[in-house]
């Protein structure tokens, strides 16, 4: 239900929170550094979770928007003036798909992850993508059919690339040669997935078409159709949903880059 959805996410939301403003208050304690940096990335996983978990109706776009206000207040938390508390979780949640549907409603949280993407090194960045990848397929591999999924994470991943953005819209946040051939690279493996399964749903309608006509001789190609229509398909969705999210990002004054 609507309430359950939000009283779930804004209970972790509270959490995570407070699991951040722990980990400050503890920043002397070197003994309990790593657990209290492996409770605070576990309290944001759980947190994109929930949202990505939930029914559109019962987690609609303004009450993803107060969430994603409420975790960007919270971006620039350091510990002694060093990294940034959220960064590794931030780009650390890319590993896992069940994250991105969360990640594509939630505009500042989004942009702040391809500007920390944008800062580690390449090797990194190949892992954690490569790391994405096997979770994928794993995923398929049990359940079968992931196209929404795969639909989602596509969409997130172009827009770490920058794609579909002026290079001034960037503010100098510019993903490395090196770590966009990675994304790029899961980029293709993804949309391969995504064209196989288009292509068996494809098949089966036309070979059911085919035994509807009783001996006509259609000359069907499905796979070329199918190539150009994803390349088609591609190009808008990534161009819009860039433009979608500049647009989201000027409602919110507030937002400033944090290195």
């Amino acid at each position: 239900s609507v309430a359950a959805a939000t009283a779930t996410a804004t209970t972790l939301l509270n959490y995570l929170i407070k699991r951040i403003k722990e980990q400050q208050q503890s920043a002397a304690d070197s003994n309990n550094d790593d657990e209290n940096k492996i409770a605070t990335k576990t309290a944001y996983y759980n947190l994109l979770k929930a949202i990505s978990s939930s029914k559109k109706d019962d987690l609609n776009a303004t009450d993803r928007s107060k969430f994603d206000s409420s975790l960007f207040e919270y971006i620039g938390a350091t510990i002694n003036n060093s990294v940034p508390i959220l960064k590794w979780p931030f780009v650390r949640a890319l590993e896992y798909p069940e994250h991105y549907r969360a990640l594509l409603g939630l505009p500042q949280t989004l942009e702040q992850t391809r500007r920390w993407l944008t800062t580690i090194s390449h090797l990194k960045c190949k892992e954690i993508m490569k790391n994405l990848l096997s979770y994928i397929q794993e995923r398929i591999r049990i359940r079968s059919e992931e196209t929404e999924l795969l639909q989602w994470v596509e969409q997130v991943l172009v827009y770490m690339t920058g794609h579909g953005r002026f290079k001034k819209d960037l503010q100098g946040y510019n993903l490395p040669q090196q770590s966009k051939q990675s994304v790029r690279e899961i980029l293709n493996q993804i949309r391969k997935l995504m064209l196989a399964e288009t292509s068996a749903v494809k098949s089966l309608a036309a070979s059911a078409k085919q035994q509807q006509q009783k001996g006509a001789i259609t000359a069907v190609f499905i796979d070329r159709d199918i190539r150009l229509e994803e390349e088609e398909r591609q190009s808008r969705r990534g161009a819009n949903f860039a433009s979608h999210i500049e647009s989201a990002l000027e409602k919110k004054k507030e937002f400033e880059p944090i290195e």
